[in-house]
């Protein structure tokens, strides 16, 4: 049996093929068409220009016209509409597989649009008329800069400049706004409001000034280094004298206006556990010359200063460093010995957070507990602090309302470093130390000379490194409480009265031994 076949030639059946593809595209990208009208919820009057697309299609939306109408093509009619409008809450419809669908929309505005101004009142931020702006919870808690919760905010304000200290776990941080307003260094910071009420920002410090090398002052850290930053909701930046006019001539340089987390929004209760820990090291280090090692002191040109003695590595050999080495009888060769990396040790930070909040018909609270424990980067320096924090509202009436916010604080320290250039410094030490002399001899830091024992130590003038970090403390233990009371009658839907009470106090021990 013979077969014939007749096959079409090969233009016909590639322009089949051709046309088989194009049919299955259209059917594949089938558009349906649906309608409808946008209306306000409350006036019932149609909206203008309200933004209108598919759920993952917001490039191929439409906008109402007069009328409040649209039109629009949709890959599916089981898919989903969203609208969104200024001064309106956002919507999202489901099709249902409708062709028209009609929407109402309702007045209101997102939680990211309200700002906390002056006396703690929420506005729209667009209709203020004077500049605040808002940084909020996660970007203060994401990555901690440190102690000092104003450390969160460099960077993140603009027209805020932040300058923290670096002496340390209690460095305190001091905030411009705008610029410098006075030649008084002090008359320039904002004031702290926290939940309405004005708090202690001060620095206080212990010792004599800059004359006095014996008795620098140590610097304890400010009034709001230590608030929770777990338990902050937002931080609002009154930046001029129209934000801030309700709070007098005390906020003449700006306000920092702290609002604490609540129970509010939440249905029945919930808990929260956050934990972090943090390693520092010393960023950058003094660069120091590494030619020429100790003069002044030594049996090597003694009138001259610190580091202008011999040269090192030059056959010469050790005099008078104060090592037991050298006690010893053993000549040593007159090299490199010196290393700041020999004294700095390796920071610890953990921080650890539990919150309870619970929310009912008539009111809400929250309840939260926080510790942090700190090691310094300079040896036998330690931080610790214990946060208690109660926030609540109650509603005895539709119309009568209590608030109570509570905040109390113990801090405690064996040491913290002084601050400053002079004998009792660790840095003002360590940087006239002699470079041919290695740390670790002055580790064992009493020497015994005749009855009585004395510092085993570089140079005469100035204490050993190690006797300060060991035997120079610095160290104190505060309790601090500070919260408000509040209670507000609504008399009408836009006139309410408040009555408002708050404190900050605090209990202070310090002790310096030298």
């Amino acid at each position: 049996m013979i077969l014939n076949l007749h096959l079409p030639k090969p233009p016909v059946l590639v322009g089949g093929l051709l046309t088989l593809f194009l049919l299955l595209t259209i059917s594949l990208q089938a558009q349906y068409r649906i309608s409808g009208t946008i209306t306000d919820e409350a006036a019932g009057s149609p909206l203008i220009g309200v933004n209108v697309y598919e759920l993952g299609r917001p490039t191929q939306g439409t906008v109402t016209d007069f009328d409040g109408k649209y039109e629009l093509e949709v890959s599916t009619l089981e898919g989903t509409l969203v609208m969104s409008y200024i001064g309106f809450q956002d919507r999202e419809v489901p099709i249902d597989g409708r062709n028209v669908v009609d929407i109402t929309m309702t007045e209101g505005v997102a939680l990211e649009e309200v700002v906390v101004t002056a006396l703690g009142i929420e506005r729209e931020e667009k209709a203020l008329g004077y500049a605040v702006q808002t940084v909020d919870s996660r970007a203060l808690n994401n990555v901690r800069a440190g102690n000092n919760m104003l450390d969160g905010l460099t960077g993140k304000v603009a027209g805020l400049q932040t300058t923290s200290a670096s002496n340390g776990l209690t460095s305190s941080n001091r905030l411009v706004i705008r610029g410098e307003s006075s030649l008084n260094i002090n008359d320039n910071s904002p004031l702290i409001v926290v939940d309405g009420i004005p708090i202690n920002n001060n620095i206080f410090g212990v010792g004599g000034g800059n004359t006095d090398q014996a008795n620098l002052p140590t610097d304890y850290g400010n009034g709001a280094a230590e608030i929770n930053p777990e338990d902050i909701e937002s931080v609002s930046v009154l930046k001029g004298a129209a934000a801030s006019a309700l709070y007098g001539s005390r906020a003449g340089n700006g306000v920092i206006l702290i609002t604490t987390k609540s129970g509010k929004g939440q249905q029945g209760l919930g808990v929260s556990i956050s934990s972090s820990t943090m390693f520092s090291q010393p960023l950058v280090l003094p660069d120091i010359q590494r030619q020429y090692g100790g003069g002044w002191g030594l049996t090597y040109f003694p009138d001259f200063g610190t580091n202008f003695g011999p040269k090192l590595n030059d056959g010469n050999v050790l005099a008078q460093d104060g090592s037991p080495n050298f006690e010893n009888g053993e000549e040593l060769p007159f090299d490199q010995r010196f290393d700041f990396n020999d004294f700095f040790q390796t920071g610890l930070a953990l921080n650890n957070q539990i919150s309870v909040t619970g929310g009912y018909d008539k009111g809400s609270f929250r309840l939260s507990y926080g510790n942090s424990y700190n090691e310094g980067m300079v040896p036998n320096t330690d931080l610790k602090r214990n946060n208690l924090s109660f926030n609540s509202s109650y509603k005895i009436s539709d119309k009568w309302t209590v608030d109570l916010t509570a905040n109390y604080i113990r801090s405690e320290s064996d040491n913290v470093p002084v601050a400053g250039y002079g004998s009792q410094g660790v840095m003002y030490t360590l940087l006239w130390n002699y470079n041919n002399v290695d740390l670790d001899w002055l580790r064992n830091y009493w020497a015994e000379g005749g009855e009585n024992f004395s510092q085993r130590n570089i140079f005469s003038w100035a204490d050993n490194p190690w006797l300060i970090v060991n035997e120079n403390l610095n160290g104190f233990s505060k309790d601090r409480l500070f919260g408000r009371v509040s209670t507000t009658y609504q008399i009408t839907p836009a006139l309410s009265l408040m009555l408002r009470a708050g404190t900050d106090y605090f209990d202070d021990l310090r002790v310096s031994r030298r």
